[in-house]
């Protein structure tokens, strides 16, 4: 018990032993690449939403199968992130396929612009239900820059938070000289939990969560809505708030308290 108690001391110490990354220098590294006509990319994580294997308060057998592409409540529903994304006037729909990784049931490519009318391509990873531990290690990996994953500029994990289910997770041991990037996680208390990873892995927490919330494609959309024009985070917050209180009619108060920008 004694060897457990110091192994978590030094675990959690050596979190605390890395700097919290400024977005300015991001930012500024964003507005060139859109300034040059240099592609952005975004890549995001979605696994989808399952009753049968994932820690959530269940929904419909329909919206909670974790197989079930079409009527998956965080994909094919009404408000699932495909569904809002490839109706959006701001995207157009580039492709569909069934990717080579098991893990994943459906990738869909989107194509946005910025202001400066630079391109913006968008990967969608819808993973299997049952799949969760492959989704969190992906998107943690991808986010810390590890080989053999996307060269994203933007890393979005969008579902349930699985570090709930999966408290001992593999932490990332160190950071390859890569540069820094941006992440989000549109899931419950994503702060709390996936702060450790992200002073690990050296990048910017753009957009978290404080507490409980639903993880639907509207959140995801404002979200990119905002970071393809280049605005600070204070304004992606705000319009992340602003949707999520349209839809869930929290109010703005209680929206404001719920997503969180930065460290």
């Amino acid at each position: 018990m004694k060897r457990l108690l110091i192994s978590i001391i030094i675990f959690l110490f050596g979190f605390n032993t890395y700097a919290q990354i400024a977005r300015e220098s991001l930012l500024k590294n964003l507005t060139r690449k859109s300034q040059n006509g240099d592609t952005l990319l975004v890549h995001v994580f979605v696994p989808l939403c399952d009753n049968d294997n994932q820690g959530i308060v269940p929904v419909s057998r329909t919206l909670g199968n974790g197989l079930d592409l079409k009527n998956n409540l965080y994909w094919g529903a009404m408000y699932g992130v495909k569904t809002r994304l490839i109706k959006s006037a701001n995207y157009r729909l580039v492709s569909s396929s069934n990717p080579s990784n098991p893990n994943v049931l459906e990738r869909i490519v989107l194509h946005g612009s910025t202001s400066d009318s630079a391109p913006v391509k968008i990967v969608l990873d819808a993973y299997r239900g049952d799949r969760m531990e492959s989704c969190l290690k992906d998107f943690l990996n991808e986010s810390a820059g590890l080989t053999g994953t996307l060269k994203s500029d933007l890393v979005v994990f969008n579902g349930h938070n699985g570090l709930m289910d999966y408290p001992d997770l593999d932490p990332i041991y160190y950071k390859p000289s890569t540069k820094s990037k941006e992440v989000a996680v549109i899931g419950c208390v994503s702060y709390e939990y996936f702060k450790p990873y992200f002073l690990k892995a050296q990048v910017y927490p753009l957009l978290t969560t404080r507490g409980l919330m639903a993880p639907e494609g509207y959140v995801l959309e404002a979200l990119l809505n905002s970071w393809i024009q280049l605005r600070s985070a204070a304004y992606i917050e705000e319009q992340v708030e602003l949707s999520y209180n349209q839809y869930q009619k929290c109010g703005m108060k209680g929206a404001r308290w719920l997503f969180k920008s930065g460290w």
